[in-house]
């Protein structure tokens, strides 16, 4: 099976831990540019207890992965962790994530393994970019180097911190 292609979630697969393990990295630098990340399912859970898993899931979709206050207005800022393939190959991302995150408080948080730092890229500036890239199934697929060279994006979560 082409893992381009392939839809079916598996968390036990080397794509899914990458991907916990990328989430998870974000968070503790996110903690060290001194914010106070919190896992959205979590947040969610705080602010309405009786969520269903099925809630949770569907406002995952729309919010992210981690919540985040902002340091200059108080406002609430989500972020969607994006782990791709590392270059010089081609990464994927679903058709689904630029209908469902969006927003002017949502960020992308990409990142492969051996990349220098963190890239973050407002939603609306990453979803207009990527609805251009070719498609493949339920998938836009291009090469991760078109990461590196957003000029709008912002390579530290130090950074990021001080812009939000």
């Amino acid at each position: 099976m082409n893992s381009l292609i392939a839809s079916t979630y598996n968390p036990d697969s080397e794509r899914a831990q990458r991907g916990q393990a990328f989430e998870h990295d974000v968070m503790l630098d996110l903690a060290g540019a001194g914010l106070n990340p919190m896992y959205v399912s979590d947040w969610l859970k705080a602010i309405s207890p009786g969520i269903t898993q099925s809630g949770l899931n569907k406002q995952a979709k729309m919010m992210g992965d981690i919540v985040v206050t902002s340091p200059i207005d108080g406002s609430l800022v989500f972020i969607e962790c994006c782990s791709m393939n590392p270059p010089p190959g081609k990464t994927r991302f679903t058709t689904s994530k630029p209908a469902n995150f969006n927003g002017l408080c949502r960020w992308y948080a990409m990142g492969y393994q051996g990349a220098k730092s963190i890239t973050y890229v407002k939603s609306a500036t990453w979803n207009k970019y990527v609805c251009k890239t070719d498609m493949c199934g339920a998938y836009f697929v291009f090469p991760t180097k078109y990461i590196d060279n957003l000029n709008s994006a912002i390579r530290s979560s130090q950074l990021f911190a001080g812009s939000i």
